[in-house]
């Protein structure tokens, strides 16, 4: 429902963009009743006595809002960001979660194996100034050589370019799915 109103109280509350944004107070009434609402505007015409329209609910006037002119000034473009970064946020849990998942498969129905490590190379990254490295390893499963990758901190439990074999946990239908028992955490 729509009802006209009269301001009753003035304040800045702050600015955007250089331009206060005024809180004003307003009441109006219904049926013999009055009621109360606030809200904001960077209309520096704002002043008691003011005649503003209301809207509000027709079975709780209580529940209103003004339609003055209102905020208009909003940069939608904060939203935008925001929303970018709650997408990539929910994308890399969703990357994180199926990771743990392919892992735990392959803890609980995997198949041992050895793998030799072939190569190591340092990448860009660093955690905690920890330089990350690949390391990278090849085994042999029904007589197809498989390759894997890990990126690890840890880089100097491995041996690259030896004969030395590292335990390795893979799964049988899917060979490529492995896990280096070394690059585990401790606990498992």
């Amino acid at each position: 429902m729509t009802k006209s109103g009269v301001v009753t109280d003035v304040y800045t509350v702050g600015s955007y963009n250089d331009i206060d944004v005024l809180a004003f107070e307003y009441y109006f009434d219904v049926s013999g009743k009055k009621y109360i609402g606030k809200d904001v505007t960077t209309n520096s015409n704002m002043e008691i006595d003011n005649s503003v329209i209301i809207n509000y609910i027709k079975d709780n006037p209580s529940y209103n809002i003004s339609k003055y002119e209102n905020i208009k000034d909003f940069d939608s473009s904060f939203i935008i960001i925001g929303l970018i970064f709650t997408i990539i946020g929910f994308f890399l849990i969703f990357k994180g979660i199926k990771k743990g998942i392919i892992t735990l498969k392959i803890l609980q129905f995997g198949i041992s194996g050895k793998a030799i490590c072939y190569a190591k190379t340092q990448t860009l990254i660093r955690i905690n100034d920890r330089r990350i490295y690949k390391v990278k390893f090849k085994y042999n499963f029904k007589g197809k050589e498989y390759k894997t990758i890990i990126k690890t901190a840890s880089w100097y439990k491995f041996e690259s370019n030896s004969e030395k074999e590292y335990a390795i946990i893979f799964l049988e239908k899917d060979p490529s799915k492995v896990c280096v028992v070394k690059n585990l955490p401790i606990k498992i």
